[in-house]
């Protein structure tokens, strides 16, 4: 009979403890569930919104920060280039690339990392 264990912690982070063993804790190793990892500081701002976001593998990442109005129109871009891995933190003030204060509304933040694509919703009141 096989007594070993595997318990699975999601963490903060965006990845997930993992421990394992026979009679006891034996190992923990950080796993990724995706190769990056978007959070905001807020679901609903005023005045400024806080993202961040992690590149948790090892290496130089092609990486895409935009956001899109509720119709799907690319307002701006907050990020293009290319990023080591890490953490980042973005702060948006509700503008478009021109610089003029967008109406209030649902917006879309999405970040392109290489192959992976995370998008999370935000509301701006004014």
């Amino acid at each position: 009979m096989d007594t070993s264990w595997h318990l699975w912690i999601g963490t903060d982070q965006g990845g997930v403890d993992v421990y394992k063993g026979i009679t006891g804790l034996k190992e923990k190793r950080p796993y990724y569930r995706h190769q990056s990892r978007l959070s905001v500081s807020s679901g609903i701002f005023k005045n400024a919104v806080t993202i961040h976001y992690i590149l948790p593998e090892q290496g130089t990442h092609s990486v895409r920060l935009e956001i899109f109005d509720i119709s799907g129109r690319l307002v701006n871009v907050l990020e293009a280039g290319r990023q080591r891995s890490g953490s980042y933190s973005v702060k948006w003030e509700g503008k478009n690339r021109e610089g003029e204060k967008l109406p209030e509304g649902v917006y879309f933040i999405r970040l392109n990392a290489d192959n992976t694509t995370e998008t999370k919703a935000i509301y701006l009141v004014r």
